[in-house]
């Protein structure tokens, strides 16, 4: 909404000349200067960290005697495929040991599995 009192000039005759004038003549020398665009990625960078090389710990040969955890996370599911391991290993391995976990959604307890047993299996269920 315009002032009262404020001229618009576009739609005078004195805007079609200056617009008329500008076409004629060109820009000014000084927005004929070269510009130089900087452009940068909106991601960001971070340095690289430092990272530790884990190895994978060896193998169990032989199932005979061992005590073996059978884990099952939070979904559904995970403890019936984990019955079903545990009657096949039952049957395969009658000396082994197999023990029952389920871990909570946060992971928190692998390290006091592995503390007691000599191999796991982990089951997802869903």
């Amino acid at each position: 909404m315009r002032k009262k009192g404020s001229r618009v000039l576009w739609g005078s005759p004195l805007s079609a000349f200056a617009l008329a004038l500008l076409f004629l003549v060109g820009p000014t020398p000084a927005a004929k200067a070269e510009v130089t665009l900087e452009v940068l990625n909106p991601r960001g960078e971070l340095p690289p960290q430092e990272t530790k090389t884990l190895s994978l710990s060896p193998r169990v040969t032989d199932l005979a005697g061992k005590k073996i955890a059978l884990v099952a996370n939070y979904k559904e599911g995970a403890e019936l495929f984990l019955t079903k391991i545990e009657e096949v290993l039952k049957q395969k391995y009658p000396t082994a040991t197999i023990v029952r976990f389920r871990i909570d959604r946060y992971f928190q307890n692998f390290r006091d599995i592995a503390k007691q047993c000599d191999t796991f299996i982990h089951s997802t269920g869903d």
